[in-house]
């Protein structure tokens, strides 16, 4: 993992370091919308499995930039709107808290808006077709959305017989480190992939719990709001297309 952040790291250094070297087309545009798609990793508390995990798995990974470059060596200001679903891992959270039955109905969900700082750089160029890297820092607001999900037990497993997770939203800050490869085919249309991480602070993921029993008139149930405060952290895989005007 430390290494995938290095890379990023180099790529976002190297950009910086030409700037004075810079002649690209990107110098005669002013606007760049990227829309990307991809593949999103959890790591760390966010995937793992034990009691104390958020089992998360592999998911997808959209987002929409509007960026709009400026004469500072091409430096880009826009603002990023994007959307993670990471599944929920309900067999393995059947097996770690040893239920009878998971029933799901919504996996993880994180809505995000962010302000994007973009700078390209261009490689080679050759008959008005270019190869470009670039690297980009984005930081903003994330709307959480934890997994839905009801857990059952056997009246001989535990008292409660039928625990519901229905989910709370929040809200938290996070940011993003990202940077990758841009082919620009002309003057206005392109192809990009890129490697990005996700870090955000400890934040709060809440559920609406309700706790059924098997007893006479569902005596000693539960209605309560559960709170757990963790970090969602991610890397991801996207690719998508540029247009430039």
């Amino acid at each position: 993992m430390n290494r995938f952040k290095n890379i990023l790291i180099i790529i976002l250094l190297l950009n910086i370091c030409s700037a004075n070297a810079q002649t690209t087309t990107f110098m005669n545009k002013k606007k760049l919308i990227n829309l990307n798609f991809g593949l999103s990793m959890p790591v760390g508390i966010f995937k793992a499995t034990d009691s104390s995990g958020l089992f998360a798995k592999n998911g997808f990974d959209m987002d929409f930039s509007f960026i709009r470059l400026t004469k500072l060596g091409n430096l880009g200001v826009g603002f990023n709107i994007g959307y993670t679903m990471s599944p929920f891992n309900a067999e393995d959270f059947k097996y770690t808290f040893a239920a009878q039955e998971i029933v799901k109905f919504r996996n993880y969900n994180f809505i995000k808006f962010a302000l994007d700082f973009y700078y390209p750089y261009m490689l080679v160029n050759v008959n008005g077709k270019s190869l470009n890297i670039f690297a980009k820092v984005t930081g903003g607001l994330q709307l959480n959305l934890p997994p839905e999900f009801t857990v059952k037990y056997a009246p001989t497993q535990n008292i409660y017989t039928e625990i519901e997770f229905k989910p709370l939203s929040t809200v938290s800050f996070y940011s993003e480190l990202s940077g990758g490869f841009m082919v620009l085919f002309n003057d206005h249309i392109g192809f990009n992939i890129s490697g990005s991480y996700f870090v955000a602070p400890r934040h709060t993921l809440n559920h609406q719990v309700y706790a059924n029993t098997s007893f006479q008139n569902n005596e000693g149930a539960i209605e309560e709001i559960t709170k757990i405060t963790e970090y969602t952290n991610h890397v991801g895989i996207k690719a998508g297309f540029s247009f430039l005007w």
